[in-house]
C-alpha cells in the first residue's frame, strides 16, 4: 500500500464533508488485542487529520466541528461498547445511553472551546498531537471506565505497573493493591488519573483478578472512611 492510499481523504462539497481516516494493516489486529487501543488508535488519526485540513484552510470551523463532534460521539459509544463486549453484552440499555448522553454533553462543551482555538490562534502539529492523544487516554478512557464500572462494578481488580515505565510514588503506593472496581472509581483512583502525581503520564493497569482485597489505597483512606462509617453507623444505633 502506498504512502498516498494510507492518507486521510476528504470527500464532499463545500457543505457536507467527510473524512475516511488513513487505512492501517494493523487496525484488526489492534483490536483483537485491545479493542479499547483500536477505538483510541481511529479517534487519534481521525483528529490530527481534521486538524491538518482545518490549518490548511481547506474545512470551515462550522464544517470541523460537526466532523469532530459526529467522531468523537462515536469513539466514545465505541469505547464504551469495547467494555460492554468485554463482559459479553452486545446491546445498550437505557441506563448506558444515559451515561454516553452525559459523558457527550460534557465532552461538547470542550470540543467547542478547542475548534475556537483551533480557528483563532492555531496549532502546531506537536499540539494536535497531544490534543489527540489526551482525549483518547482521559475521555475515552472514562467512557470505557463508565461502561465497564456498570457491569462489573464488584469484581476485584488489581493495580499493575509496568516495569518499563518510570511511576510516581503513588502508583508505586498502589501497585499490587486489590480492591472492587467500585471502589477503585469512587476515589477516582484509575490509571491517569487526576489524583496521580504522574496525571496522563501513567502507564499502569487495572487488572481483573480472583485475588482477595488488600492493600489501604492511598494514605490509609480506605479505613479512615471504613472507621467514620462505622461511626456513623454507631451513632445511629444510639
Amino acid at each position: 500500500m502506498s504512502d498516498q492510499d494510507r492518507s486521510a481523504r476528504f470527500i464532499g462539497t463545500d457543505d457536507d464533508v467527510a473524512i475516511i481516516p488513513p487505512e492501517s494493516d494493523t487496525e484488526s489486529e489492534t483490536r483483537a488485542t485491545k479493542a479499547l487501543d483500536g477505538t483510541k488508535s481511529t479517534w487519534m488519526a481521525f483528529f490530527k487529520t481534521a486538524v491538518r485540513e482545518a490549518m490548511a484552510g481547506r474545512v470551515t470551523q462550522p464544517q470541523a466541528l460537526a466532523l469532530l463532534s459526529n467522531r468523537l460521539k462515536r469513539s466514545g459509544e465505541d469505547a464504551y461498547r469495547d467494555a460492554l463486549r468485554e463482559n459479553g453484552i452486545t446491546e445498550l440499555d437505557e441506563f448506558d445511553q444515559f451515561q454516553l448522553d452525559q459523558w457527550d454533553g460534557e465532552q461538547q462543551g470542550y470540543l467547542r472551546s478547542f475548534v475556537d482555538e483551533l480557528y483563532s490562534t492555531g496549532l502546531t502539529p506537536e499540539q494536535a498531537d497531544s490534543r489527540a492523544t489526551l482525549w483518547a487516554d482521559k475521555s475515552l478512557q472514562d467512557a470505557y471506565m463508565a461502561a465497564l464500572t456498570s457491569v462489573d462494578k464488584n469484581s476485584n481488580y488489581m493495580w499493575k505497573y509496568s516495569a518499563e515505565a518510570k511511576h510516581c510514588t503513588d502508583c508505586e503506593a498502589l501497585d499490587g493493591q486489590v480492591h472492587r472496581l467500585k471502589e477503585w472509581e469512587s476515589r477516582d483512583l484509575r490509571p491517569k488519573s487526576d489524583r496521580l502525581d504522574c496525571k496522563l503520564g501513567c502507564k499502569c493497569e487495572l487488572i481483573k483478578t480472583t485475588e482477595a482485597a488488600k492493600g489501604r489505597f492511598l494514605g490509609g483512606v480506605l479505613n479512615s472512611l471504613r472507621c467514620n462509617q462505622v461511626f456513623i453507623i454507631s451513632r445511629m444505633a444510639v
